[in-house]
């Protein structure tokens, strides 16, 4: 049932985004809708969203997009989460330079009371990082607003100490507690990486990201979230991370988003099955 519907509407946003017609573009978005792409900070709304890919559209020229959905996940109240690939082919009106990029996406789908389906939130960015990073953001501060309304309290302090010790084991080098926050058959969606499918590839990927990582010193992590929902046996999360890291001379910082879904355990407690993850342009 989900299939057919959410190839239908995939279609009509390749159309769109191959025109430039962003009204057309935002008919599959609900009023509650947010999006974050690479290099943007989370938009919140069909009127930012909108903005969003209009100026995207003043900068560069589609030439060929596709979308290829990998895997449709039924969920409570209605909703369902698509992840897929795409392809993109795009050139900036500065210099006509033609850019190939391919990458991931996970659109959260949810039936609208008039029975329509929209995009309740998207998340996409690039396998690999992109040479003008600048050109796919508004260059603005990060606004600040909430993509889901409080939920179950109890759910909101049990995502707090997850994200606690997650805060934690980025900052001590900890690849064994990052690793396991996942369940064994998860996919991660790294930022400028291609997946890592089920736990043995997720476990390569974070050891060693996690070694190229040892000569700096992070003066601080946080890792939060801006609301979550709780769809059946599934929590999906909207998180936020900013980190400040010092190596040798160098310091800096690094800030992004994504999307989450994690999954109940048999014994209760919450497992990562899915998450897709963002980084913001800083200049």
């Amino acid at each position: 049932m989900w299939a057919e519907e959410i190839q239908r509407r995939n279609a009509d946003l390749s159309t769109a985004w191959l025109s430039g017609d962003v009204e057309r573009r935002m008919v599959h978005y609900a009023a509650d809708s947010i999006s974050n792409p690479d290099y943007q900070p989370r938009l919140y709304g069909p009127d930012s969203i909108a903005r969003y890919y209009r100026v995207l559209a003043s900068r560069q020229r589609i030439i060929a997009h596709t979308r290829r959905t990998t895997e449709i996940i039924p969920l409570d109240d209605g909703s369902a989460l698509e992840i897929g690939r795409f392809e993109l082919t795009y050139a900036l009106y500065t210099d006509a330079v033609s850019h190939h990029q391919q990458g991931r996406y996970a659109h959260l789908w949810r039936r609208q009371p008039g029975g329509a389906l929209k995009l309740k939130a998207e998340v996409w960015g690039y396998f690999e990082r992109i040479e003008n990073p600048a050109s796919h953001s508004l260059g603005e501060r990060a606004a600040a607003g909430r993509a889901a309304p409080p939920g179950d309290p109890a759910v909101e302090a049990e995502l707090g100490r997850l994200n606690v010790l997650d805060a934690e084991a980025v900052k001590t080098h900890d690849a064994a507690a990052k690793i396991a926050r996942y369940a064994d058959d998860a996919i991660y969606m790294p930022y400028a990486d291609t997946p890592k499918v089920g736990i043995d590839q997720i476990r390569a990927h974070l050891v060693r990201y996690t070694e190229q990582g040892r000569g700096a010193t992070f003066e601080s992590v946080r890792v939060w979230n801006e609301g979550f929902e709780v769809l059946g046996g599934y929590v999906v999360e909207y998180p936020k991370f900013e980190v400040r890291w010092r190596s040798g001379q160098d310091s800096g910082g690094t800030s992004g988003g994504g999307l989450r879904l994690w999954r109940r355990q048999a014994d209760g407690s919450l497992k990562m099955l899915r998450q897709i993850a963002t980084h913001d342009y800083r200049a």
